[in-house]
């Protein structure tokens, strides 16, 4: 099986984000917050898109042979999460 490249890995949380953006988009805060209780499938699809971009990006962070990864890459979780959770309304939670 062919390893999948930095740009693949890209397009993927490319992809995974603007799920993330059209499954919250149009929420208010308090619809949003009660997602996991009143709509249990949007939740979900929510976090999956979520996960694959941490997946995404831990991988795309991760150097061959498990050498240390990228400065750039390895900085951009933290960047994706921070930004997510700024949208308008918030699309991850933020950390206290």
């Amino acid at each position: 099986m062919k390893r999948r490249g930095a740009c693949e890995r890209l397009e993927d949380i490319r992809a995974a984000a603007q799920d993330a953006l059209v499954f919250a988009g149009g929420l208010d805060e308090a619809a949003f917050s009660a997602l996991p209780v009143m709509d249990r499938r949007t939740y979900r699809a929510l976090k999956n898109a979520l996960s694959e971009i941490g997946e995404a990006v831990n991988t795309a962070a991760a150097r061959p042979h498990g050498a240390p990864p990228e400065r750039g890459l390895a900085r951009l979780g933290p960047t994706v999460t921070r930004e997510l959770a700024q949208a308008d309304p918030p699309v991850a939670k933020r950390s206290p």
